[in-house]
């Protein structure tokens, strides 16, 4: 959110105030959750969305989902419910359901950064000392990180980190697919490639060209891609960050 940009009716009240932070997104997501209930709300000001969410919000029954929304809804944001307290509400224990394992994420292991970058743009990780690069160059690769390897040179990934990941999910995607290598038969293997690229590579690659401009992915199917770009979303807990 920022004060400039955003719907009214989904704007958390403090963003047209002073700085907003992670539980500005809750405010949106109780607004989403109170339309699941009554309907799309319209407010083409702010002030007309928060009188609106206000009254409806008053006019709701109690019962456990309401009061997530009521909670999701507060004004006071040190009050308003963060996301792991929110799944930690009695309205998901009805349904077994449980707040994710908390995961530490390494900032920089994870985050593409300029340093992955040289000027001309070629691959560079300047975050690995001397001595690990150069014993990195003997190290013997797997067929796996071969094949990887080849495949983001085939479509010109810059970033390190994308090799890495698509290593990374690839090792996931193991639970569903066991002939990952065999890319003449199965597409997993280009998909994670695929997938790698869109989060790490600063221009994003066209998907509708892949097959007319990239020898390796000549048969590739736009609706398998999707079902496996679900699929390892779902493997990794929805968060395709190396660790």
């Amino acid at each position: 959110h920022t004060g400039e940009v955003g719907t009214p009716t989904y704007v958390a009240p403090e963003c047209k105030k002073e700085s907003y932070g992670l539980k500005s997104d809750m405010w949106s997501v109780g607004v989403v959750l109170l339309e699941s209930l009554i309907g799309e709300l319209a407010a083409e000001k702010d002030k007309d969305a928060a009188r609106i969410i206000e009254e409806k919000k008053a006019s709701l029954p109690e019962s456990p989902y309401v009061n997530l929304i009521r909670c999701l809804l507060e004004p006071d944001v040190d009050k308003r419910l963060s996301a792991r307290e929110a799944l930690a509400f009695p309205v998901f224990e009805k349904f077994n359901l449980q707040p994710p394992p908390v995961r530490i994420v390494d900032i920089d292991t994870a985050l593409p950064n300029e340093d992955d970058y040289d000027e001309d743009g070629e691959n560079e990780n300047k975050s690995n000392n001397n001595s690990k690069a150069r014993s990195s160059k003997h190290k013997k690769l797997s067929p796996r990180e071969r094949l990887v390897k080849k495949l983001c040179g085939e479509i010109d990934s810059k970033n390190p980190k994308t090799e890495a990941a698509a290593l990374m999910y690839a090792k996931k995607m193991e639970q569903l697919d066991d002939e990952l290598e065999n890319i003449s038969e199965t597409q997993t293997l280009l998909d994670c490639v695929i997938i790698a690229n869109k989060f790490y590579e600063q221009e994003l690659i066209d998907i509708d060209s892949l097959a007319e401009e990239y020898p390796s992915f000549q048969d590739f199917d736009i609706d398998t891609f999707r079902d496996n770009e679900v699929a390892l979303c779902s493997l990794v807990d929805y968060c395709l960050y190396l660790r």
